[in-house]
């Protein structure tokens, strides 16, 4: 038994494990590969749009950050199939929503305002997704 199957088995509800080999993680996992990317263009953007703003540049600095996090956490999907990888993302995702909660309530400008929001979650959840079909395909 590997190490991956003995985390998998160490959860309280372990998911079932997914015989066939969909193109829907291949999707997924592409998909959040061009969010991940994109988020990073959208840092860069906002790094570059700042100015005199420091709270921008923290914004822009966060995303960045967040898009390195999402591709390492399929990168350790794609190599260890841990639950420790889709927990990864779930904190990380956590934490750069409700960041960007906290900088629309602070008035900085995100370029995409308010409606944001629901395009970062959306970005969020193809990430989680990802990873939870890697994790349940390996």
């Amino acid at each position: 038994m590997t190490t991956a199957e003995e985390n998998i088995r160490k959860q309280p509800n372990p998911p079932a494990r997914d015989q066939r080999r969909g193109a829907s993680s291949g999707i997924f996992t592409v998909l959040s590969v061009l969010v991940a990317l994109l988020l990073i263009i959208y840092g860069i953007t906002l790094l570059a749009a700042g100015g005199n703003n420091p709270l921008q540049i923290v914004f822009g600095c966060v995303t960045i950050g967040y898009a390195l996090l999402a591709l390492g956490a399929l990168l350790c999907a794609v190599r260890t199939a841990t639950v420790a990888c889709v927990r990864l993302t779930q904190a990380g995702a956590i934490f750069y929503l409700l960041f960007y909660v906290l900088v629309l309530v602070i008035g900085v400008n995100t370029l995409f305002g308010p409606s944001g929001i629901l395009l970062v979650a959306l970005a969020l959840w193809c990430n989680w997704i990802a990873v939870h079909k890697l994790i349940r395909q390996s």
